[in-house]
């Protein structure tokens, strides 16, 4: 979780974090982040069983997976705190998923990239949710580097200049079935995740 990534960072247990989104980490000057890696979004998946439009409103009364530590967009802090929803914690977005797939959520809020990876590692979990998705804030995903790092952000931003000028990158974020950064991630939350080389 969020709270766990910026103790490491900040007491130098882990030198970069290159998933970190900067509205998350407030805690760290501009200067500690990397140019964008990626456009991703933070998705709300709903249950299969979940009748009504994929809207905010469908949410009356949906228990909602969320990671522990983690502040979503003030609309969604907004269901939490008047009772429209049901806040529930997991140390991770794995745990609501499974938490979905067992019928103890309605719904789950994590990142389209994690959706895609636990697709790729398990492509029945399709089948738990509906196809449609409520897109809760495009992100662009960075790297936060730990002050004490041995890399400075300049050889980071560098080596991903390199990553993208060769090809690998942009393989990657595609192999993913996310967009390149400035691209909006407009696709079902059910298709299929692109196969791997």
């Amino acid at each position: 979780p969020r709270n766990r990534i910026t103790a490491e960072i900040s007491t130098g247990g882990v030198d970069a974090y290159c998933l970190a989104a900067k509205p998350y980490y407030p805690a760290f000057a501009a200067d500690r982040f990397t140019q964008p890696l990626f456009t991703d979004q933070d998705i709300l998946l709903l249950s299969a069983g979940v009748r009504g439009p994929a809207e905010l409103s469908s949410l009356a009364g949906a228990r909602v997976g969320t990671v522990l530590g983690f502040l979503y967009p003030p609309v969604i802090e907004n269901l939490f705190t008047t009772g429209t929803a049901e806040r529930i914690d997991a140390r991770n977005a794995e745990g609501n998923l499974r938490k979905l797939q067992g019928g103890r959520l309605d719904a789950v809020i994590l990142p389209l990239a994690a959706w895609r990876l636990a697709l790729s590692r398990d492509p029945a979990m399709a089948g738990s949710v509906r196809p449609d998705h409520i897109s809760i804030a495009v992100r662009e995903r960075v790297c936060l580097v730990a002050p004490s790092s041995p890399v400075s952000v300049p050889e980071m931003d560098m080596a991903i200049r390199s990553l993208a000028a060769d090809g690998t990158l942009p393989a990657l974020v595609r192999d993913m079935g996310l967009d390149p950064v400035g691209q909006s991630t407009n696709v079902s939350a059910g298709m299929p995740v692109p196969a791997r080389r």
